[in-house]
Formats: C-alpha cells, sequence, structure tokens
C-alpha cells in the first residue's frame, strides 16, 4: 500500500493550528477562591460606604434640627438661671425670721406720729434690735417733734438722733437719721 505523505505548502504564519487550552486544576481552583473573596470584600466595601453615607445623612439631619432648636434650648438654659436665682431668693425669704405684726404695727406708729412735711426714706433693723430711720424734712423742729412722739409712744424707747444735715435744695430740706427700739408692739 502506498502511503500518502501530505506536505502543508502554507506559509507558516498563515498556518491555522488547533490549540488546545487547559488549565491545570491547581491553579485554577486557587484563582476562583481568591476571585470570590475579592469579589466579597468590594461587596462588603460596597455595603459599608452605603450604610456610611447613610449615616452621615442622619448625622447632619440630626445636626440641622440641633442647629433649629437652638433658640429653645438657650431659652431653656435662661429659664433655668432665672428659676435659680429666684429659687435662691425664696429660700432666703423663707430663712427671714421676721414677725409681721411687728412691722405692721411699726409702720402705722410711723405713719400716725411724722410731722406733715417730714418724710421716712428708709427703715433699718440691726443686728442687735436696734431701729434705723433716715428721713427728710423741710425744717428742724419737725425732727424734734418727731423724737418727742416717739419717745411718747409707748412702744419706743432708746430714741437718738444720729445725725441731720442739708440735703439740697439750697439748704431748704434737712436729712436725719434717727435710731430707737420697739417694746413688743404686738403684746405678744
Amino acid at each position: 500500500m502506498v502511503e500518502k505523505i501530505e506536505i502543508n505548502l502554507i506559509p507558516a504564519e498563515y498556518i491555522v493550528r488547533k490549540r488546545n487550552f487547559s488549565i491545570d486544576l491547581s491553579i485554577a481552583v486557587p484563582v476562583a477562591v481568591a476571585l470570590v473573596f475579592i469579589a466579597a470584600a468590594l461587596i462588603w466595601l460596597f455595603v459599608l460606604k452605603s450604610q456610611i453615607v447613610r449615616e452621615k445623612e442622619t448625622i447632619a439631619n440630626l445636626e440641622r434640627k440641633i442647629e433649629q432648636n437652638k433658640v429653645i434650648k438657650d431659652e431653656i438654659d435662661l429659664l433655668e438661671k432665672k428659676q435659680a436665682a429666684m429659687q435662691v431668693k425664696v429660700n432666703a425669704l423663707k430663712s427671714i425670721n421676721v414677725n409681721r405684726e411687728k412691722w405692721v404695727d411699726a409702720l402705722e406708729l410711723y405713719a400716725s406720729i411724722i410731722p406733715e412735711n417730714a418724710w421716712l426714706t428708709g427703715i433699718e433693723e440691726t443686728d442687735n434690735g436696734m431701729i434705723t430711720l433716715n428721713g427728710i424734712t423741710e425744717a428742724d423742729a419737725e425732727v424734734g417733734q418727731f423724737m418727742n412722739r416717739l419717745f411718747n409712744s409707748p412702744s419706743v424707747s432708746g430714741v437718738t438722733l444720729l445725725e441731720m444735715r442739708d440735703a439740697g435744695k439750697n439748704g431748704l430740706q434737712k436729712s436725719f437719721t434717727i435710731q430707737h427700739s420697739l417694746i413688743n408692739l404686738s403684746g405678744n
């Protein structure tokens, strides 16, 4: 039998050859696992970035609300400060031991005996129970008259003139300071 010899006369660069592509499993499996891990990591990164964006939007919304309500917070702070100041005053008033009847009786006494052209400008009680009266008058004699009426009152003792001086108006007005003590006006 005659054997046939085949000779290809096509130049080598134009020859189409069948190529068999084969991948070794020892390389393909690790590459595939690595690609799966990379894809999972990229997906996880995308999810985290989207969560970060949502949280930043939430923070921005809360900051806008805080800024809108800042006026209310400042007003609340101001009211709390005022309340604290008022509480201090209330506590101070509660701590004062004042005999109200004593002062009502004393003021009624002063109103009934003070001369017509004399005015009281201040009343103060010292720690030792002495009462200091400050006033203004138009005549020196009115101060003497007021002191005499105080001295003759059964509820007053120890009347003393502490000071008398010009109070302005070209010497037409005089200021005076009188000190005395009260004797149990209310009968308690």
